[in-house]
């Protein structure tokens, strides 16, 4: 809860409040959960302020510092932080329904899973490398926004106004663009997903392989953005073929009409049964009224090691067979970790991913999934790498959901590794958490790829086979 002599200082408007924050530098003002609804707060100090949970309905916070503050869960109907500073705030999860935030400061902002709707205007605003994985934009005015690196992946943006907008070098995988107004938008990408590592410090000879990749890479990389900017996008919607079909209809003879009916309406149940299934996603605003009942999915981004199991021909499986197995995953990761804290965890094809705080939980884990799999006498093997992933939990379920467009691209890699083979690339090897004493590493060389890209290239690389220390 939010702490009562803070609410009272705030209440004394910003100048008396910025005073206070001045003489009492060392001081983190907590007004989680706190009630500060209508007011008027320009250009206030809440600089690394905890503002979880609040409720800040059409306050006015326009010109404030809210750098580094963490406003998680935040209720922000129509507040209004033009021009606010809110670089590195954390605002994942927040409800921003007509909100102007033009103009505003958001660089390296977390706003995984905010749903900004009802049109709200985020003309102008800088968010450079912000994290809006799994965000809702509907209707959102972003034009001439900086995007510029930014996580967009799994993003809603449809009617969103982004002329002008600069999504240089901006993670899209997974977004949605159905509607959106995309004149003069920058969408080109500059980075290189398997370039060297600066941190791996090899050979010679596999600096210039990798050295080398980029100039393979790069029409592979064009051609993965442009089926990730159209594979949610307009093409569900063959909805015009069935008005197309009752045209007939006003055809002059009455048995025709009656045979030409009868045959749209099982097509039209089963064209419509597919679209109908993703627009009650963006709909159904009435979320927002769950939201002031605390009943709203908790976003959580942070850095791990992403487990990636890879069971080749898995992907012939069934959905439900998929289901199964990752429920074993998780039953295995609450024994083993004899804790009731779930580890975020997805699927995708023939691919089972999990994020472990610990590195060495991770690689334990890793193993043990081999090993029962093993006993299920299939083949599997893993490769561990570290990097960032948001994470999502409904208020009814204990399960984390691990969003797989939000792990950081070089922790998306998979190596084509022999059954019941552990790999980590070197990154991993040398984070200074590793027990180096708890298992044995070899370096091997192996050829390593995209997770995601079946026919797609690989390189050749240094990196580290794991087994558990003999005796332990």
């Amino acid at each position: 809860m939010s702490n009562v002599y803070h609410l009272q200082n705030l209440g004394k408007g910003s100048t008396e409040w910025n005073a206070w924050r001045e003489s009492e530098k060392n001081v983190t003002p907590d007004l989680s959960h706190a009630e500060i609804k209508a007011v008027n707060l320009a250009r206030i100090d809440l600089k690394e302020a905890l503002l979880t949970q609040a409720n800040l309905k059409q306050t006015n916070l326009s010109g404030g510092d809210l750098s580094g503050a963490n406003m998680a869960g935040a209720n922000m109907e129509g507040i209004s932080l033009a021009g606010a500073n809110m670089e590195r705030a954390n605002c994942a999860g927040v409800y921003l329904h007509k909100a102007n935030l033009a103009g505003s400061k958001l660089r390296w902002a977390n706003l995984s899973g905010a749903a900004v709707v009802g049109k709200s205007n985020m003309s102008g605003a800088d968010l450079t490398g912000a994290n809006l994985c799994g965000a809702r934009l509907t209707g959102v005015n972003l034009s001439g926004a900086n995007l510029t690196g930014a996580n967009l992946a799994g993003a809603d943006f449809r009617d969103a106004d982004l002329t002008g907008a600069d999504f240089t070098n901006a993670d899209t995988s997974g977004a949605y663009f159905g509607g959106a107004d995309l004149r003069g938008t920058l969408l080109e990408q500059y980075y290189d997903l398997f370039g060297p590592d600066p941190e791996m410090d090899e050979a010679a000879e596999e600096e210039e392989l990798l050295a080398e990749e980029p100039e393979m890479e790069e029409p592979a990389l064009e051609e993965d953005l442009s089926e990730d900017l159209l594979v949610d996008a307009p093409e569900p919607e063959p909805i015009i073929e069935p008005e197309l079909e009752a045209e007939p209809e006003l055809e002059p003879e009455p048995e025709i009409i009656e045979e030409e009916i009868v045959e749209p309406e099982p097509s039209l149940e089963e064209m419509f049964e597919a679209p109908v299934e993703p627009e009650p996603v963006p709909e159904p605003q009435p979320v927002q009224d769950d939201f002031d009942e605390n009943a709203y999915n908790i976003y959580e981004t942070k850095e791990a090691a992403i487990v990636t199991l890879c069971l080749p021909k898995f992907n012939e499986k069934s959905s439900e067979e998929e289901q199964d197995f990752l429920d074993l995953l998780r039953r295995y990761n609450r024994y083993f970790l004899h804790t009731d804290e779930a580890v975020a965890m997805a699927a995708r094809g023939e691919a089972f991913f999990g994020a472990f705080e610990n590195p060495n939980t991770a690689l334990t884990c890793a193993r043990g999934y081999l090993n029962i799999l093993r006993d299920m006498k299939t083949d599997a093997y893993v490769g561990v790498n570290w990097g960032s992933v948001t994470s999502c939990t409904s208020a009814d379920s204990d399960a984390k959901d691990l969003i797989i467009n939000s792990i950081t691209p070089m922790a998306r890699l998979k190596p084509l590794a022999e059954p019941g083979e552990v790999l980590v690339l070197d990154e991993l090897y040398r984070r200074p958490e590793i027990k180096k004493d708890n298992f044995e590493f070899e370096k091997v060389s192996r050829k390593w790829t995209k997770t995601f890209s079946e026919n797609g290239p690989s390189f050749e690389v240094l990196c580290y086979s794991v087994k558990e220390a003999s005796g332990e």
